[in-house]
């Protein structure tokens, strides 16, 4: 079982620190957040000054208070593009602003001039502004944010959200995955909605869970906005060394709004060649978002589809080219299906057709919103993504020895994800915001094949082309006979924040809670190989292989990892002046084994290297930023 013990006490110890002494961000990983300074015609800060800022869409509303310097900061703000802020001063005329677009992950300025005024007048004055999200007093780091209409004009052959990281200018595919910096996959990290969303064990080349099954991680459109962070300074983005993908989900609003989608691909609308194979890909999907409550409660739902096929590489019945013509005979297989019926295989162990492999995809995306009492909102969402990519080849006609394998061998690669999200975000008096986050998700990754009996290999084949031997396979193929992995993650996540004078101060931790168990059994069932097919059918194998896990294995052939990752963050980010910002932060990260591995002598006697010794250091990762203006104007900036 998980240890919950270190997890409840790092939530009580939160609660204790969580003093305005402690340091803070003016920022989540989830939200976006507003600041500025409200000053009189001479640029004199106004205490006391009322702000309102309101989301049209949804009804919710934040107020805040200048303090003695005029400066205000609004956190834990939804991302949207139209936001609208009330200012008011006794003795000062109100002004109004339309129009404003909060940013994930970023923090926008806007500055206010009040003139004065002796008596209030029910005129108020109405500005539109405009955002730049990279000349903005927040931009620290290499960054880049794709926003929600960004999404919807890029184009994308697969519709996967991953797609457009590749747009990145620091981000390389050359090697046929996402590197950041020219950092391994591996060293990657996917986030949606704050919550881990990768693959922890590694499977794959995107990072997303089911990737080996070319699973998503969710339908593009409940995607939101996301950013790309590689060498963030919020202390609240860690445990990556390559690049960070940071994406938040569409929520309902008062109003209806939905869509329906149906794409639809092929070779002959790519380009036809003759060495191009032919493909079909079609994908469906629906949306809809609303309010169940006006101003209280919305949903939002999206569910989306795909069907995909192309054709096995290799040779055929029926091919005609120089790589897919068939170079054995219908009668050499019949020979081979009598001799297996013998040994109890099944009535047909496959044939020499060509196969259509296939890639069907599920995604169902769920969340809930409400506004809350007390400047607080809850998010709610479930994901659910499934996957099966088909698995099959030949060898080609071209080639030396080939093999000529049966559909028997086939596999589907399988995938089902479950993962759970829960936050809150509290807008509370006098500037202090608390975020809280809960995540639950599963991953399940396992093989799919037609029936469980041993691998046979025929070798000494006579080519009906003359050019030699071909080898016949046929079974369940040896690294299919038990081959599963079971993924699940737990974690949470909380950061107070306490405004103090120019000075924002935040606190928070997380606790990633890990366990994995990992069935491979290769040849479990069993590999036979014949040098000929009346070896075959005399029962005279050259080769026998079959694996059990050994009598001493305590785990019975399963490899399970239980481990944890613990973080504490602190970080003070001041507004020195109108045009300077500055961030000071430490980040603290603790991983923990709950179980280890087996001491192997024989690893340890070659290697100098014992099996059951794992790392556990702590790694401390101190951060300074700093944002300057240079000119005052919004034009150059440091």
């Amino acid at each position: 079982m998980l240890r919950f013990r270190p997890l409840i006490g790092a939530l009580a110890a939160l609660a204790v620190l969580a003093l305005p002494a402690v340091s803070a961000h003016a920022q989540g990983v989830t939200t976006g957040a507003l600041t500025g300074i409200v000053a009189d015609s001479t640029g004199t800060g106004i205490e006391g000054a009322t702000i309102t800022l309101k989301n049209p869409l949804t009804g919710y509303t934040v107020n805040a208070m200048t303090r003695s310097s005029g400066l205000y900061v609004i956190q834990g703000i939804e991302p949207n593009p139209n936001y609208t802020m009330m200012v008011r001063a006794i003795g000062y005329g109100a002004i109004n602003r339309e129009g404003i677009t909060v940013s994930l992950g970023q923090t926008r300025r806007e500055d206010y001039r009040l003139s004065k005024q002796a008596v209030q007048l029910t005129e108020v004055t109405v500005t539109a502004t405009t955002y730049d999200n990279v000349i903005n007093t927040t931009k620290t780091g290499t960054s880049t944010t794709i926003s929600d209409s960004a999404l919807r004009r890029l184009p994308t052959l697969n519709r996967n959200f991953a797609d457009f990281v590749a747009a990145v200018p620091q981000v390389s595919t050359t090697t046929g995955y996402l590197s950041g910096g020219g950092v391994n996959l591996r060293q990657n990290s996917i986030q949606i909605d704050g919550a881990q969303s990768g693959d922890l064990f590694g499977l794959g080349t995107t990072g997303q869970a089911g990737a080996s099954a070319g699973a998503k991680s969710i339908p593009l459109d409940a995607v939101k906005e996301y950013q790309v962070l590689l060498s963030p300074f919020d202390v609240r983005q860690g445990s990556f060394g390559g690049l960070l993908i940071n994406a938040i989900t569409k929520g309902g609003t008062n109003q209806l709004h939905g869509g329906i989608y149906a794409y639809t691909r092929n070779q002959n609308l790519t380009r036809k060649q003759d060495y191009l194979t032919d493909f079909s890909q079609q994908q469906y999907g629906a949306s809809l978002g609303g309010k169940i409550i006006k101003d209280k409660l919305f949903f939002f739902v999206n569910a989306e589809l795909q069907q995909l096929q192309t054709p096995a590489s290799g040779a055929y019945f029926g091919g005609t080219g120089p790589t897919t013509k068939a170079y054995v005979s219908q009668a050499q297989i019949d020979q081979l299906q009598t001799s297996l019926n013998k040994y109890g295989f099944p009535q047909s162990v496959g044939t020499g057709d060509l196969v259509q492999k296939k890639n069907p995809l599920t995604n169902i995306f769920a969340r809930v919103d409400a506004n809350l009492p007390f400047g607080t909102r809850m998010i709610l969402r479930h994901n659910y993504a499934k996957a099966d990519n088909a698995v099959f080849g030949r060898g080609s006609a071209t080639t030396a020895n080939p093999n000529f394998t049966l559909t028997s061998t086939s596999y589907d690669l399988s995938n089902t994800t479950n993962s759970s999200v829960i936050e809150l975000l509290s807008n509370l008096k006098h500037g202090i915001y608390n975020e809280f986050l809960a995540n639950y998700s599963t991953t399940k990754d396992f093989r799919t094949v037609p029936f469980r009996y041993p691998q046979i290999t025929v070798q000494g084949i006579p080519r009906i082309d003359g050019a030699g031997n071909a080898n016949f396979v046929a079974g369940t193929e040896a690294s299919s006979q038990g081959n599963t992995l079971d993924q699940r993650t737990i974690e949470f996540t909380e950061n107070f924040t306490v405004p103090v004078g120019n000075h924002a101060f935040t606190l928070g931790g997380k606790a990633l809670l890990y366990r994995s168990i990992n069935l491979f059994a290769q040849n479990s069932i069993g590999s036979w190989r014949f040098s000929s097919l009346a070896d075959l059918d005399a029962g005279k194998p050259n080769q026998f292989i079959v694996s059990s896990p050994a009598p001493t294995d305590p785990y019975n052939g399963l490899a399970t990892i239980k481990a944890a990752t613990y973080t504490w963050y602190a970080t003070d980010t001041w507004q020195a002046t109108q045009n300077l910002s500055m961030s000071f932060g430490v980040r603290w990260d603790r991983p923990k084994y709950d179980n280890l591995p087996p001491y192997n002598g024989s690893v340890d006697s070659v290697y100098n290297r014992q099996t059951n010794v794992v790392p556990t250091n702590t790694q401390i990762s101190p951060r300074f930023g700093f944002n300057w203006d240079v000119t005052g104007n919004k034009k150059n900036q440091l």
